[in-house]
């Protein structure tokens, strides 16, 4: 065992002290390294379809605008649309502003789910929407009330049960004063039936405020959500009967290696 011992240590101080003084260019006891070559994956980046807004106005009413934010907030949101309404509105009655909401230096539409959230967080919405949707502002000759166009998703099967299940989840909402730009007031206890214009059905929700509601209704795929009873009747025989052909974009594929 000493002998073992004595020997196993004489190699080491020969591998690690003696060798290197002669030979200072060769790594001892080490492996040459193979020659391997680094394979990188190509990084694809997906192609995004961005839809481009299209009205839901059969043709322009009396004033157009563009809602931008910087962040999709209830807060900049508010912002952005009061501002819009002290921009355009000029106290003549009756007067129609049709607008867009979009976000961020580019402008992007903000889709209408993206919409619904940040207006009415407390609820979910479920129903298939279109991307699109179309805001309106309805001059009384005092004051502004805002107004919204959205429309079921094109390829919905069942309208009937898609409406019933935005209707449900629309009502169910605690958050619908956040629809106005201006304080409603106290909000009665239930939707009620009611026939703003012949052949359409309505459901509308009065607020303890003087002349003030929210009065919403169906022509076709398209619900119309107002809180002016007049802004909703001026603009429901402008809108469209059937949705509009999809025209979309498509961002180019790329490949980066």
């Amino acid at each position: 065992m000493g002998v073992v011992v004595f020997l196993a240590a004489a190699a080491a101080v020969a591998n690690f002290f003696v060798l290197p003084i002669f030979l200072p260019d060769v790594e001892l006891n080490e492996p040459p390294a193979g020659a391997t070559e680094e394979i990188v994956e190509p990084e694809i980046t997906p192609t995004i379809p961005i839809f481009t807004h299209v009205s839901y106005f059969t043709e322009p009413v009396d004033v157009s605008a563009e809602v931008n934010v910087n962040t999709l907030s209830l807060e900049s949101l508010n912002a952005a649309l009061d501002q819009t309404a002290v921009n355009k509105a000029d106290g003549e009655t009756g007067v129609v502003t049709e607008f867009q909401v979009t976000q961020g230096l580019t402008g992007s539409p903000v889709t209408t789910d993206e919409f619904l959230a940040t207006l009415l967080p407390d609820v979910q919405f479920t129903t298939s929407m279109e991307e699109d949707f179309t805001g309106f502002m309805y001059d009384t000759g005092t004051e502004v009330r805002a107004g919204y166009i959205f429309a079921l998703d094109a390829e919905t099967a069942d309208l009937e049960a898609a409406k019933t299940l935005f209707e449900d989840t629309f009502e169910a909402s605690t958050s619908l004063e956040n629809l106005f730009l201006n304080d409603p007031g106290t909000p009665a206890v239930a939707f009620k039936e009611g026939a703003a214009v012949t052949g359409i059905e309505t459901r509308w929700l009065s607020y303890s405020n003087p002349g003030t509601s929210i009065d919403y209704g169906w022509k076709g795929p398209f619900v119309v959500i107002s809180t002016s009873f007049d802004g909703f009747k001026k603009v429901l025989p402008k809108i469209m009967e059937a949705l509009p052909l999809a025209d979309t974009t498509e961002t180019a594929t790329t490949t980066e290696t």
